[in-house]
């Protein structure tokens, strides 16, 4: 059965790979989440790694952030709060290791995201045994038997549809809504607030785990800082992190609210962001709270 999605994958990659070799790569989206830089715990939401390879029609630079292709790459851990007694309440060990192909279009001053991911979980991504082995190398404490969801391999369909509105010359505002099949089903319905000067050529990526939009490629002639503000809500249908083996199931309802701090120079970029995470399954005890990390340099 697992050939089945990987055939669906090749078959996606042979499909944009005329389009992507008249594309030149034009940037690096790269973000990195962790919980240590958020409330300091280790639990749920712990941790994830995305690298994005973009690549663009004309102008890389100064055009409008329109046809982008991106090749997404992601790793993630998501664990019980406590790994060396987990309990039977708590939420089950996910390793995830995802590639995907995106397209990123704008038309009619609409916004919008079409991709297909393939999101691979359980003990074969070794992502267990690495935190495991990075615990022992700083003396992060024991590990003890780990509940895991089992291996599965599951084709993701995600779209984003969104609309800008320019509130002034310094403060925009971006309502999105985003549904998704696949690993987690789920329609979401947000807004982004970004204020302070940025130029218009910049093309943004949203983060899987927190919604944070993060800097691929931009304005190579301008300077800017902004901070932005973002709060979204997700129904969510069916998620594959909770299978029934593991009496613990997931809540509808998943709320998220989000800050950063981005600042662009000619030859770098650095974001930080702090985003609320709501409970995401039945007896959470209470939410989390995971920082995000971006730096881009241009040689």
């Amino acid at each position: 059965m697992k050939l089945v999605p990987i055939a669906l994958v090749i078959g996606m990659l042979s499909t944009v790979a005329a389009s992507a070799e008249q594309r030149p790569t034009v940037g690096y989206a790269r973000l990195f989440s962790n919980d240590f830089f958020g409330d300091g715990q280790d639990r749920w939401r712990t941790g994830s790694y995305a690298l994005s390879i973009l690549k663009k029609r004309g102008d890389p630079v100064h055009s409008a952030a329109a046809d982008v292709l991106e090749y997404r790459l992601r790793a993630e851990i998501v664990a019980p709060s406590n790994l060396a007694r987990p309990s039977a309440t708590d939420r089950p060990y996910a390793g995830i290791l995802s590639f995907g192909v995106h397209h990123h279009s704008k038309r009619n001053g609409f916004e919008t995201d079409l991709g297909l991911d393939l999101v691979t979980v359980g003990d074969q991504t070794g992502l267990l045994d690495f935190q495991r082995d990075f615990h022992g190398m700083f003396g992060g404490g024991n590990f003890g038997p780990v509940p895991q969801i089992g291996d599965a391999i599951y084709p993701t369909l995600l779209g984003e549809l969104a609309k800008p509105i320019t509130l002034s010359e310094f403060a925009s505002v971006r309502p999105f809504v985003e549904a998704q099949v696949g690993v987690e089903t789920f329609i979401r319905t947000g807004v982004d607030l970004e204020l302070g000067r940025a130029c218009q050529g910049q093309f943004m990526v949203r983060d899987v785990t927190t919604g944070q939009r993060y800097t691929g490629f931009t304005c190579q002639d301008a300077s800017f800082t902004t901070a932005s503000l973002g709060i979204d809500v997700a129904h969510v249908f069916d998620s594959h992190y909770f299978p029934s083996s593991s009496d613990v199931t997931f809540a509808e309802t998943r709320p998220r609210v989000r800050l950063g701090i981005h600042r662009v120079g000619r030859n770098a970029s650095v974001f930080y962001g702090l985003t609320w995470l709501g409970e995401e399954f039945k007896g959470q005890p209470e939410s989390q709270v995971v920082g995000s990390i971006s730096i881009n340099l241009r040689f």
